[in-house]
């Protein structure tokens, strides 16, 4: 979730309590601002508005389903189902069973919101990003990306590039170098171009890495950070080359 820029911040909680709340803090003074009342699963994504009004969010109950809340008194606005594709397309539906939003990010504009789903290994023409227009509260466009678990989502700052992080699950013997597991969850980073959907290039990291793939894109699009097992990699973003890497204590 990538909240950079505005005067808020949305907590998310994972916990057997029943209320399962979404807390919104002032990051200055760290008060908490509002409180809103989750379902049973708990929150799967979050997402301001661009002028940080509105909070869009997914129960994982919901699955695809996107609510939006004010953020100065938690009303309930409205909500929509990003798991049907348009009529003229060859798939009406992603499948029979919904899959679930990991991740959502607003366009720079705050015309766009992309929705990135979670993988179901039985839905093999899953459209796994949906990009929504909140104005006309349609969809606008998919991006097929087919393999792989998305994590995070982050436009450039022009709009015309979407950033998607994730992983892939393979078996151990590919990963070519020894891990405790029988397979390894390895960190994939794609760039797509939005107004035509197709894959514009990979970041490939070094040395490969095992990880979930979460990812930051800073607000003048030069530095991108990707999370992995036990580093964070630090990117140039332009050049595709990594500056450096920041270690993450192990437990």
């Amino acid at each position: 979730m990538n909240v950079f820029g505005h005067a808020c911040l949305a907590a998310r909680f994972f916990h057997t309590d029943p209320s399962l709340r979404r807390y919104v803090h002032d990051v200055g003074s760290g008060e908490k601002r509002l409180e809103i009342a989750g379902n049973l699963l708990g929150v799967s994504a979050m997402a301001f508005s661009m002028d940080a009004k509105r909070l869009y969010a997914v129960d994982q109950s919901q699955k695809a389903v996107v609510s939006v809340w004010t953020t100065d008194g938690g009303r309930e606005l409205l909500s929509f189902d990003t798991f049907t594709r348009p009529k003229d397309t060859d798939d009406l539906l992603l499948g029979s069973v919904p899959p679930t939003i990991a991740a959502l990010s607003f366009s720079p504009d705050g015309r766009f919101l992309a929705a990135g789903m979670d993988e179901r290994p039985f839905q093999s023409k899953a459209g796994k990003i949906v990009i929504w227009d909140v104005v006309a509260n349609q969809p606008a466009r998919f991006i097929d990306e087919t393999r792989g678990k998305l994590q995070g989502l982050a436009f450039t700052p022009d709009g015309k590039q979407l950033v998607a992080g994730g992983h892939v699950t393979i078996p151990r013997e590919q990963f070519g170098k020894p891990y405790p597991a029988q397979t390894v969850r390895m960190v994939q980073l794609r760039v797509w171009d939005v107004a035509g959907g197709q894959l514009v290039r990979e970041l490939a990291t070094p040395d490969k890495q095992a990880g979930y793939g979460p990812i930051a894109l800073s607000k003048d699009g030069r530095t991108l950070a990707a999370g992995c097992k036990d580093k964070i990699l630090i990117w140039d973003f332009e050049s595709a080359s990594v500056r450096c890497s920041i270690g993450v204590p192990q437990r």
